[in-house]
């Protein structure tokens, strides 16, 4: 409770494409579009950080139920700017985030996606009956061991790559963890492009 008392959660950029979506998020209180110079800006207050950094491209290569989570691991500017300032990582993993909607339009995203950079199409997020609703699966949320970072102002493409692996190592532990405890055992991660 204490790690996520003071928590600015940032969302893809793209989802600020939506009209009132930006603007229903930021009335939340704490959500943010990610953007490189709002991330500093939090990072320097002091306050934690919350973001996905798989981003549209791992929403859209989930489906729910499906026996393979795909996790995007081809983002590397969120490990680049926590070496920058300093900034230690925690690795989550949220077990059945995936399977709380069925996204019908799913095929049509994926393809605007790879030929624009946005899924465009309305977000029509139902449940398996095609009711806009959840499909209410409890979500459990295992947090891995927090990654102490130092400060390296020009950091290396080295050490950059470094630290990605060992954020995604970490991640990879804590899933095969709490995979059968959490209702994943008959589930494998799989780390994608």
């Amino acid at each position: 409770e204490e790690f996520f008392k003071d928590v600015c959660v940032f969302f893809g950029s793209q989802v600020s494409l939506v009209p009132n979506y930006r603007f229903m998020l930021g009335m939340q209180g704490g959500y943010l579009p990610v953007e490189k110079r709002r991330l500093i800006e939090v990072m320097k207050s002091n306050q934690n950080v919350a973001l996905v950094p798989g981003g549209v491209s791992e929403m859209l290569s989930c489906i729910p139920h499906d026996p393979t989570i795909n996790v995007s691991v081809k983002h590397k500017g969120f490990v680049r700017l926590a070496l920058q300032q300093g900034y230690d990582l925690v690795p989550t993993v949220f077990f059945h985030a995936s399977d709380q909607y069925n996204n019908p339009g799913r095929s049509l995203q994926l393809w605007t996606y790879r030929k624009t950079g946005i899924p465009v199409g309305i977000p029509i997020y139902c449940n398996w009956l095609l009711m806009p609703f959840s499909n209410r699966t409890p979500i459990k949320v295992a947090l891995g061991k927090k990654i102490a970072v130092a400060k390296i102002v020009a950091p290396t493409e080295e050490e950059v790559n470094e630290l990605h692996y060992k954020f995604y190592a970490e991640v990879w532990r804590v899933f095969e963890k709490y995979a059968e405890e959490f209702g994943y055992g008959d589930r494998e991660l799989a780390y994608v492009q």
